[in-house]
């Protein structure tokens, strides 16, 4: 195979997947557009009625302006409020800025607690009083439940374990 068709090849899977899940729902999503439609009346589309929706969405319907004015401004504040949340970290974090090692540690903060997180979740999941696992082994099996995971050194290590593979 040569080199220029290789490229092509590779990237079709992606392009498939794009088209499976974004293209072909919105087609669909158009022709039910075009179709009259009560949910609350029928299970099954309607007969075609073109863009009589549309006319009816653009110049009849009560909240349509007041729904296109609320999103626009919503995504005009978000849009702004990101780029300037963006430009402040970017110029926070210039080489030779003050709070350059300060916001690095900020930044990195989410990545270390991830792990303490899971430790403190794991702590109440094997609370022999409360906990979810005592209640499932409770169930399945009964011999297991009501036992103090967290107090038998080997059992500790075990839940420590457990928590390191899941977390």
């Amino acid at each position: 195979m040569k080199d220029r068709y290789l490229k092509y090849l590779l990237v079709a899977p992606a392009v498939l997947v794009v088209f499976a899940t974004a293209v072909v729902p919105l087609i669909d999503s158009l022709q039910l557009s075009l179709r009259s439609w009560k949910l609350s009346r029928s299970n099954e589309p309607g007969p075609y009625v073109g863009f009589e929706n549309y006319e009816w969405a653009l110049f009849e319907a009560p909240d349509m302006w007041n729904a296109v004015w609320v999103t626009s401004m919503y995504t005009v504040a978000t849009v702004a409020l990101t780029a300037l949340l963006a430009l402040a970290l970017a110029m926070l974090l210039v080489r030779g800025g003050r709070l350059r090692v300060t916001v690095q540690t900020l930044l990195i903060l989410p990545f270390a607690m991830s792990p303490a997180l899971v430790g403190v979740s794991f702590r109440f999941m094997f609370n022999p009083e409360f906990g979810l696992f005592d209640a499932f082994f409770g169930l399945l099996f009964p011999p297991l439940a009501q036992i103090a995971w967290l107090s038998k050194p080997h059992l500790a290590f075990a839940v420590c374990v457990l928590a390191d593979v899941w977390g």
